[in-house]
């Protein structure tokens, strides 16, 4: 209402135009926001905030080369801009030019660094990459700079859960929820972890109270393996009415009705039997020489740290995504891998399942060795 009354006096304050357009992202009205910050953006083109508040909007919508767009134009008009830098590398991100983000990231924390959301960006960066223990670095410099970030301790949580560091990660968590014990993300993380420590009543009461985007789906899966059937039917049918179709909640659908003969079908896929597609990629001349070079560069060490494997007996495996990796063997992979996912939608395109006709335009291939 402060914003609107300065209007008022002056049509053409561009200040609190954009701050306005903000404010309605940060109140989920991005229609509204991205109609007010273009408009502003527009009239005033040289003011690089408007420009870097409509990236963050089409962020939000994850409309991310209208975003990138937008944030472009922002540090066109103010190349050092700690926020915009911060906002262009959570872009990149977004579309997967990790070393890029990694750098608008770098050149804030030069700059100014005492900037917490850089180094989280970092550290976020360098887990995708399988940078492990210097993602813990950079998580440690964020909280040296604000010490109570939720996000800075979550993120530093679930990279201490990945390098098996399982005690510290609950401490930390546990820490975190003392100060904010209602965060969604923070009950999500703590849920999690306990499933993975099979104390299934434990995890059942941090994820009931999370609101994070895929804590129902493991809360079905906890009350699934803690074998509450009333428990597991109520949260099936919620998640349902979410329409929250995917892989995992078909999964324990399917394995809920078949333990306790309940009655219904698996939404994700119900006849998976009969949308196998088989294609050997060894018949493909192409794809033995792709396939030969990834064997003969088989050596963990060439894609980043290695962690601990529960399911190996006496094995590691690359602690990040391979896919994240710019070695031409593993580029050349990623696209046969993405040509064979192309032929086999192309094969099944008049399909009615979900897991076929929901499935979403841009997606992210994940690999381990």
């Amino acid at each position: 209402s402060k914003y609107k009354k300065a209007i008022d006096a002056n049509p053409n304050y561009h200040v609190a135009i954009a701050n306005i357009g903000n404010c309605y992202r940060l109140l989920n009205k991005l229609e509204l926001s991205i109609k007010l910050l273009e408009s502003c953006a527009e009239k005033f083109p040289m003011y690089s905030v408007s420009h870097t508040y409509l990236a963050m909007a089409y962020m939000s919508k994850e409309e991310f080369e209208h975003a990138y767009k937008s944030i472009s134009r922002a540090l066109e008009v103010s190349p050092s801009d700690s926020r915009a830098l911060i906002v262009k590398g959570e872009i990149l991100y977004f579309r997967e030019n990790y070393m890029a983000a990694k750098e608008c990231f770098l050149r804030v924390v030069q700059e100014e660094p005492w900037q917490e959301e850089a180094w989280i960006g970092l550290g976020k960066v360098s887990a995708f990459l399988g940078m492990n223990e210097e993602s813990i670095r950079y998580y440690d410099k964020a909280l040296a700079c604000q010490s109570s970030s939720i996000l800075a301790k979550a993120n530093l949580s679930n990279v201490l859960i990945t390098t098996g560091r399982y005690e510290k990660a609950k401490e930390l968590i546990a820490e975190a929820l003392a100060e904010k014990p209602n965060d969604d993300l923070l009950n999500y993380n703590m849920g999690v972890q306990l499933i993975t420590e099979k104390r299934y009543s434990d995890a059942i009461v941090y994820l009931s109270r999370s609101n994070y985007e895929h804590a129902s789906k493991f809360l079905l899966e906890a009350l699934y393996k803690n074998h509450d059937k009333k428990g597991f039917k109520e949260q099936l049918k919620r998640v349902l009415e979410k329409d929250a179709c995917n892989a995992q909640v078909g999964s324990l659908c399917t394995r809920g009705l078949a333990r306790w003969d309940l009655k219904g079908n698996n939404p994700y896929c119900a006849k998976p039997l009969d949308y196998i597609f088989k294609e050997s990629l060894l018949l493909e001349k192409k794809g033995l020489g792709i396939i030969d070079g990834c064997i003969k560069s088989l050596n963990l060490k060439n894609y980043g740290e290695t962690k601990a494997q529960g399911r190996l007996k006496n094995g590691m495996q690359t602690a990040g995504n391979i896919f994240a990796s710019s070695r031409p063997e593993i580029t050349a992979l990623k696209e046969l891998i993405e040509k064979n996912i192309q032929k086999y939608r192309d094969i099944y395109l008049e399909s009615a399942e979900p897991f076929l006709n929901q499935w979403p335009e841009s997606y992210m291939l994940l690999g381990w060795i």
